[in-house]
Protein backbone atom coordinates (compact mmCIF):
# COMPACT_ATOMS: atom_id res chain seq x y z
CA UNK A 1 0.00 0.00 0.00
CA UNK A 2 1.12 3.98 -0.82
CA UNK A 3 -0.04 7.11 0.01
CA UNK A 4 1.46 10.57 0.15
CA UNK A 5 1.57 12.39 3.22
CA UNK A 6 2.98 15.86 4.62
CA UNK A 7 5.24 15.63 7.63
CA UNK A 8 3.18 17.98 10.42
CA UNK A 9 5.23 16.65 13.80
CA UNK A 10 7.74 14.63 15.09
CA UNK A 11 8.99 13.09 18.21
CA UNK A 12 11.04 10.11 19.75
CA UNK A 13 11.27 7.98 22.73
CA UNK A 14 13.52 5.19 24.39
CA UNK A 15 12.21 1.73 24.63
CA UNK A 16 13.85 -1.61 25.86
CA UNK A 17 14.23 -2.32 21.73
CA UNK A 18 15.83 0.64 21.06
CA UNK A 19 14.59 4.07 20.02
CA UNK A 20 10.86 4.84 18.87
CA UNK A 21 10.19 7.36 15.87
CA UNK A 22 6.91 8.70 16.50
CA UNK A 23 5.84 10.90 12.93
CA UNK A 24 2.48 12.45 12.01
CA UNK A 25 1.92 13.57 8.61
CA UNK A 26 -1.48 15.50 7.02
CA UNK A 27 -2.98 12.98 3.68
CA UNK A 28 -5.96 13.14 1.61
CA UNK A 29 -7.37 10.51 4.34
CA UNK A 30 -6.74 12.40 7.12
CA UNK A 31 -4.29 12.57 9.85
CA UNK A 32 -1.25 9.27 9.52
CA UNK A 33 0.79 8.16 12.56
CA UNK A 34 4.30 6.16 11.27
CA UNK A 35 5.93 4.41 13.94
CA UNK A 36 9.66 3.63 13.19
CA UNK A 37 11.11 1.06 15.63
CA UNK A 38 14.41 -0.16 16.33
CA UNK A 39 16.54 2.74 15.75
CA UNK A 40 19.96 3.66 17.13
CA UNK A 41 21.13 7.02 17.81
CA UNK A 42 24.51 8.16 16.99
CA UNK A 43 27.40 10.59 17.17
CA UNK A 44 30.97 10.89 15.66
CA UNK A 45 34.37 10.80 16.67
CA UNK A 46 37.87 10.89 15.19
CA UNK A 47 39.31 7.78 14.41
CA UNK A 48 42.20 8.52 15.89
CA UNK A 49 40.37 8.13 19.47
CA UNK A 50 38.80 4.73 18.88
CA UNK A 51 40.57 2.80 21.41
CA UNK A 52 41.19 5.30 24.05
CA UNK A 53 37.09 5.98 23.47
CA UNK A 54 36.65 1.94 24.52
CA UNK A 55 38.39 2.28 27.00
CA UNK A 56 36.81 5.45 28.64
CA UNK A 57 33.78 3.80 28.01
CA UNK A 58 34.43 0.31 28.92
CA UNK A 59 32.41 0.62 32.08
CA UNK A 60 29.13 1.87 29.52
CA UNK A 61 26.88 -0.28 27.46
CA UNK A 62 27.25 1.27 24.35
CA UNK A 63 25.98 -0.45 20.98
CA UNK A 64 29.13 -0.56 18.50
CA UNK A 65 32.01 1.55 17.30
CA UNK A 66 32.57 1.63 12.96
CA UNK A 67 35.07 3.26 10.98
CA UNK A 68 33.34 5.06 8.47
CA UNK A 69 34.27 6.10 4.85
CA UNK A 70 33.95 9.97 6.39
CA UNK A 71 35.53 12.82 7.20
CA UNK A 72 35.45 16.04 9.23
CA UNK A 73 35.90 19.69 7.85
CA UNK A 74 39.61 19.12 8.47
CA UNK A 75 39.73 15.59 6.13
CA UNK A 76 40.44 13.55 9.90
CA UNK A 77 38.63 10.02 9.42
CA UNK A 78 35.78 9.79 11.56
CA UNK A 79 33.93 6.89 13.30
CA UNK A 80 30.06 6.58 14.88
CA UNK A 81 29.37 5.68 18.02
CA UNK A 82 25.62 3.96 17.75
CA UNK A 83 23.49 3.37 20.91
CA UNK A 84 20.81 1.65 21.93
CA UNK A 85 18.97 4.82 23.63
CA UNK A 86 19.44 8.81 23.37
CA UNK A 87 20.13 8.79 27.01
CA UNK A 88 23.17 6.49 26.59
CA UNK A 89 24.23 8.93 23.74
CA UNK A 90 23.68 12.07 26.49
CA UNK A 91 25.94 9.75 28.85
CA UNK A 92 28.56 8.80 26.59
CA UNK A 93 28.81 12.10 25.04
CA UNK A 94 29.32 14.07 28.54
CA UNK A 95 31.67 11.37 29.66
CA UNK A 96 33.89 11.98 26.49
CA UNK A 97 34.01 15.53 27.07
CA UNK A 98 35.09 15.28 30.27
CA UNK A 99 38.11 13.25 28.69
CA UNK A 100 38.63 16.49 26.21
CA UNK A 101 36.95 13.81 23.17
CA UNK A 102 35.02 16.12 20.74
CA UNK A 103 31.86 14.63 19.62
CA UNK A 104 30.91 15.78 16.49
CA UNK A 105 26.53 15.97 15.64
CA UNK A 106 25.96 14.76 19.18
CA UNK A 107 22.90 17.58 19.36
CA UNK A 108 21.17 16.02 16.51
CA UNK A 109 17.98 14.74 17.30
CA UNK A 110 16.97 11.04 16.07
CA UNK A 111 14.39 12.32 14.09
CA UNK A 112 16.12 14.83 12.36
CA UNK A 113 18.89 12.24 11.58
CA UNK A 114 16.41 9.75 9.93
CA UNK A 115 14.51 12.12 8.47
CA UNK A 116 17.57 14.18 6.99
CA UNK A 117 19.64 10.77 6.07
CA UNK A 118 16.61 10.26 3.67
CA UNK A 119 16.25 13.65 2.32
CA UNK A 120 12.81 14.33 3.49
CA UNK A 121 11.98 17.53 4.47
CA UNK A 122 7.77 17.04 4.60
CA UNK A 123 6.23 15.97 1.69
CA UNK A 124 6.83 11.69 1.54
CA UNK A 125 5.66 8.57 -0.07
CA UNK A 126 4.80 6.22 2.80
CA UNK A 127 5.04 2.56 1.28
CA UNK A 128 3.70 -0.47 3.95
CA UNK A 129 3.14 -3.68 2.97
CA UNK A 130 -0.08 -3.21 5.81
CA UNK A 131 -3.27 -1.41 4.75
CA UNK A 132 -2.68 2.16 5.66
CA UNK A 133 -5.50 3.31 7.78
CA UNK A 134 -6.73 6.30 9.59
CA UNK A 135 -6.44 5.73 13.21
CA UNK A 136 -3.95 2.73 13.46
CA UNK A 137 -0.36 3.38 13.31
CA UNK A 138 1.79 2.23 10.09
CA UNK A 139 4.70 0.33 11.88
CA UNK A 140 8.21 0.62 9.85
CA UNK A 141 7.18 1.79 6.34
CA UNK A 142 9.47 2.77 3.46
CA UNK A 143 9.36 6.37 3.53
CA UNK A 144 10.83 8.61 0.61
CA UNK A 145 10.65 12.31 -0.58
CA UNK A 146 7.87 13.00 -2.88
CA UNK A 147 5.58 16.44 -4.07
CA UNK A 148 2.75 16.05 -2.43
CA UNK A 149 1.21 19.01 -1.35
CA UNK A 150 -2.08 18.83 1.05
CA UNK A 151 -5.04 21.69 1.04
CA UNK A 152 -4.08 22.78 4.89
CA UNK A 153 -7.28 24.23 6.39
CA UNK A 154 -6.69 27.11 8.79
CA UNK A 155 -7.82 27.44 12.02
CA UNK A 156 -7.98 31.13 13.96
CA UNK A 157 -8.38 30.96 17.76
CA UNK A 158 -9.09 33.85 20.14
CA UNK A 159 -9.49 33.34 24.46
CA UNK A 160 -9.85 36.48 26.01
CA UNK A 161 -9.06 36.32 29.40
CA UNK A 162 -8.65 38.82 32.35
CA UNK A 163 -4.68 39.69 32.69
CA UNK A 164 -5.05 39.97 36.88
CA UNK A 165 -7.53 37.68 37.61
CA UNK A 166 -6.89 35.03 35.34
CA UNK A 167 -11.22 34.68 34.39
CA UNK A 168 -12.13 33.67 31.27
CA UNK A 169 -14.60 36.09 29.46
CA UNK A 170 -14.64 34.18 25.85
CA UNK A 171 -13.24 31.54 23.15
CA UNK A 172 -13.30 32.66 19.60
CA UNK A 173 -12.44 30.26 16.26
CA UNK A 174 -13.06 30.83 12.72
CA UNK A 175 -12.17 27.75 10.22
CA UNK A 176 -13.49 28.23 7.28
CA UNK A 177 -17.33 29.31 6.86
CA UNK A 178 -17.61 28.43 10.63
CA UNK A 179 -17.31 31.45 12.55
CA UNK A 180 -17.86 30.66 16.83
CA UNK A 181 -17.87 33.21 19.59
CA UNK A 182 -18.45 31.36 23.16
CA UNK A 183 -18.93 33.93 25.81
CA UNK A 184 -19.08 33.71 30.08
CA UNK A 185 -22.23 34.96 31.45
CA UNK A 186 -25.96 35.78 29.93
CA UNK A 187 -26.35 35.47 26.31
Amino acid sequence: MVTEAFLLTRQWRDTAQGLQLELWFASDSGPLCVLINHQTSLFFIHQDNIEHVKNILSASSYAEIKPLDLQDFRFQPVAAIYFKSQQQLYRARDLLRTNNIPCFESDIRPTERFLTERFITAPVRISSYNDIQANQPILNPRLQPSEYQPTFKILSLDIETSYNSNELFSIAFVCGDVHRVFMIGNP
